[in-house]
């Protein structure tokens, strides 16, 4: 009997109709629902989160359907919400209040982080606020060493901003894209420098800023469009999400493009964007397999 249970879950990926069927037939064997069941692992990594997640998103209850997004409830407040509909006594099953518990907990602060992250990138970078003009110094003289002799100058090119203001360059990504740079070379500093020396490769040079940029609308999509799964959902030890982890993300990402991009050999600066989507192909790959 404990060969058929494997076989009968596959076959409940595989239309509605069989859905249906092969879930009354796993409760008939089991005695329990599908979240019991899938509630039995010990670990909480990317797959069975990804199980749970499936599970959830295709329950006839909009209750349960609504956990998937959002970013406001509490956890004990979803795992009642759960154990009210599934009708679950959680007195009879320990292993399925922890292991939900923890699904839940990744559920619902990935959706957190994904808002707090959103609302960084919507802040435009203003001139006029020291703070924002603070992390764009100090970005230049972690680099350079010196300081810059004036604000408008095409002496920022030299670290990889496109003009004379580079505020123009953050219209995309706001200040998202400013608090990763600092960060990097706040907390992974030799790993920026390693980039920063790549991208003034003698033969396959690229513009540093910009691509920093780049790498944050990328890790920003990646966030969003709920890839990012394939990296956070494997995170030991870190029952929630913060910044930190996605900006932790954004150094591994620009670090391993930097490094991908001069194998690559470009022609020119012009392959640029050319060589960031087979890139950003490979990562998706690789998230969706929960391979990162």
């Amino acid at each position: 009997m404990d060969y058929i249970i494997p076989i009968l879950h596959s076959l409940s990926k595989y239309g509605s109709t069989t859905r249906s069927v092969v879930k009354y037939m796993l409760r008939m064997i089991t005695g329990q629902c599908e979240l019991e069941r899938l509630c039995q692992h010990t670990a909480c990594n990317f797959n069975e989160c990804h199980e749970v997640e499936y599970c959830l998103y295709h329950s006839k209850y909009e209750d349960i359907r609504r956990l998937l997004v959002t970013d406001s409830i509490k956890i004990k407040d979803a795992m009642q919400t759960v154990l009210r509909i599934k009708r679950i006594v959680p007195e009879k099953d320990l292993v399925f209040l922890s292991s939900m518990s923890k699904y839940l907990r990744k559920i619902i602060s990935y959706n957190m982080l994904l808002s707090e992250v959103d609302q960084i990138r919507s802040i435009g970078y203003d001139e006029t606020n020291d703070e924002h003009e603070k992390l764009l110094n100090d970005v230049w003289l972690t680099l350079k060493s010196e300081p810059i002799d004036e604000r408008y100058t095409k002496r920022w090119g030299e670290i990889g901003f496109q003009g004379k203001n580079p505020a123009t360059d953050f219209r995309g990504m706001g200040i998202l894209s400013l608090k990763n740079l600092m960060f990097m070379l706040n907390n992974s500093k030799d790993i920026g420098l390693k980039i920063f020396g790549q991208s003034k490769h003698p033969q396959f040079e690229y513009p540093f800023a910009v691509a920093a940029i780049n790498l944050t609308a990328m890790s920003f999509e990646l966030l969003r469009n709920g890839k990012l799964k394939g990296y956070l959902y494997n995170l030991e030890d870190t029952p929630e999400y913060t910044f930190v982890n996605y900006q932790m993300f954004f150094v591994d990402l620009f670090n391993e493009f930097s490094t991908y991009y001069i194998e690559c050999e470009p022609v020119n600066v012009m392959a640029f964007n050319q060589i960031k989507d087979e890139y950003k192909k490979n990562v998706v790959k690789r998230l969706e397999q929960g391979r990162w």
